[in-house]
């Protein structure tokens, strides 16, 4: 799987998946608490099925290895 076209704007994650086989997904996240992100991955178009393919993800960021 690859990521592309990651962009953060006013705390929304935009990104596109590519899956490979010719299946792309458009990904829009938001950030809930100051850190994580969360949101659904949707298919351009219709995969095997017929139906598009809507997934949804949650990003946290790796944890402080600081200790905070």
């Amino acid at each position: 799987c690859t990521m592309s076209g990651a962009k953060v704007k006013n705390d929304v994650l935009t990104f596109d998946w590519d899956e490979g086989l010719g299946s792309f997904l458009y990904c829009r996240l938001t950030r809930r608490d100051g850190k994580s992100f969360e949101g659904t991955c949707n298919d351009h178009s219709p995969g095997a099925t017929g139906k598009p393919v809507r997934v949804w993800m949650m990003m946290s960021p790796p944890a402080d290895s600081t200790g905070g």
